[in-house]
């Protein structure tokens, strides 16, 4: 007989088929205009910055910011953003353009933005400035909506920034991968805290 008293049997497993942890590297700071600096709105392609890349590797939202400029505001008509996400795969999005300096969050995570397009412009009083960066989405890897399958009612989805616990707000769609995001900007990026996300179902 052992001479130590046996430990309670508890409940416990570790199924590794139902729990996942990725890395989702440094997101840098929101930028409003890392894709078209503030140029005149047009109904037609605007020319884009930096290759269209958010510059810290990951897929991030894509944000529009409309500046108006004199009495009577423009009718803003729509931003067409093209691109592709995480898989390659090329995705598009439109967005409506807010009013004076509100900056207007996509719900896509696009790993590198290859057209903006506007549409349905018209000037009233003068002509409005547009604007085009990223926002504090992050794209989640396909792996953490196939395996194992998503269920936003019964999961636990926990983020560190850098050593810190984040409160992430997390977005999941079963159809398209590019809707399934994380903002943990709460905790503030800067492009050198890396981001660590675990999920457990």
């Amino acid at each position: 007989m052992s001479r130590y008293p046996r430990a309670a049997k508890l409940n416990t497993i570790l199924d590794v088929a139902n729990c996942y942890v990725a890395d989702l590297g440094a997101p840098a700071l929101a930028d409003n205009d890392k894709y078209v600096v503030s140029t005149v709105m047009k109904n037609a392609t605007y020319t884009l910055a930096n290759s269209g890349l958010p510059g810290d590797g990951l897929a991030r939202n894509v944000t529009v910011k409309r500046t108006v400029v004199a009495t009577g505001a423009d009718t803003p008509g729509k931003i067409t953003v093209t691109g592709i996400d995480l898989d390659g795969l090329t995705i598009t999005e439109e967005i409506i353009p807010g009013a004076d300096t509100v900056v207007v969050p996509g719900v896509k995570a696009f790993k590198q933005v290859t057209s903006v397009v506007g549409s349905l412009w018209t000037v009233q009083g003068g002509n409005d400035t547009i604007e085009v960066g990223f926002g504090t989405r992050i794209g989640l890897p396909r792996a953490i909506r196939s395996y194992p399958p998503v269920a936003a009612a019964t999961q636990l989805f926990l983020a560190y920034l850098g050593t810190v616990s984040v409160a992430p707000v997390v977005t999941w769609d079963v159809d398209e991968l590019c809707k399934n995001t994380v903002d943990c900007s709460s905790g503030t990026y800067n492009g050198t805290k890396r981001l660590m996300a675990f999920i457990a179902r």
